[in-house]
């Protein structure tokens, strides 16, 4: 075939929009582009991990039986786990408001280099079953950094700060043992603000951050719904519920954990900025 269209490069892929396609009889004289049949069909996410990023720029074949972690139907992509390792999968121009977290999925695809680590794209899923799960992942701080629970299923515990509304995402920071890590809400938003100051265990996959570069900045907690947030310690009923705090004390030792829920002190005011 020959294709016509308006160029166009999401984050990791090119396309052709507004394509028309039309047939043409023979060989096309210029196949260097063509992904190479001597290249296997990888069949497992540690093969592609295992790629890194130059290695997946080939395009090598994907068939791989996963589970599917998060899904963000607003912005096309999902992640998907297999034997223990997740990857992303970028499904640009795809409709996915049909998958569902849970899904066990065959996904079909090409690797292609990603921001951080390898990635699926142009992918193909046909759903095999439902509620598939895989048991939560406690995350090791020493591991984390390595950016091995990229995709996965993981549970964290913390302290829930406030809620903040960024690119069609509700999101807040969890205060936990490897600091403090951004969570995005994708579905299900109704009473939040309730959980502020609450400490909660929450389940959903791991994302990374990363800069221009490929370095890894750190990571993102992407939460399917509040059905995957447990209540440890509910949040103060009011602020008049918190017990006041000497200001001079604000910054010396307390018990651990104790630093990380909201404080309550008196004072007179010195300086107001804005609207603050």
């Amino acid at each position: 075939v020959v294709v016509t269209g308006w160029l166009a490069r999401p984050l990791y892929t090119t396309i052709l929009r507004r394509a028309e396609v039309t047939r043409v009889n023979g060989r096309i004289p210029d196949q260097s582009q063509a992904p190479d049949p001597a290249l296997p069909v990888l069949t497992s996410v540690a093969q592609i991990r295992n790629l890194g990023n130059e290695g997946a720029r080939q395009a090598y074949s994907v068939q791989l039986t996963a589970i599917l972690t998060a899904i963000h139907p607003l912005k096309s992509w999902y992640y998907a786990q297999s034997e223990g390792v997740g990857i992303y999968v970028d499904a640009t121009d795809q409709d996915v408001s049909s998958l569902r977290l849970g899904q066990k999925v065959l996904l079909e695809g090409l690797t292609s280099a990603g921001g951080f680590a390898p990635i699926i794209c142009h992918p193909k899923v046909t759903v095999l079953g439902e509620n598939a799960l895989p048991p939560a992942m406690t995350v090791d701080p020493e591991l984390a950094p390595s950016g091995a629970y990229i995709g996965t299923w993981v549970e964290m515990e913390g302290v829930v700060h406030p809620i903040e509304s960024t690119d069609g995402d509700l999101n807040f920071k969890l205060m936990t043992q490897l600091g403090a890590i951004p969570v995005a809400l994708i579905r299900n938003r109704a009473q939040l603000d309730q959980l502020v100051d609450a400490r909660v265990r929450v389940r959903g996959a791991i994302a990374s951050s990363f800069t221009k570069e490929g370095v890894l900045l750190g990571y993102r907690l992407m939460v399917d719904s509040l059905d995957y947030v447990s209540v440890l310690r509910p949040a103060p009923t009011s602020s008049a519920a918190i017990q006041h705090r000497a200001i001079a004390d604000l910054l010396r030792y307390s018990p651990p954990g104790q630093s990380s829920f909201r404080v309550r002190i008196r004072g007179a005011v010195t300086l107001r900025q804005g609207n603050d």
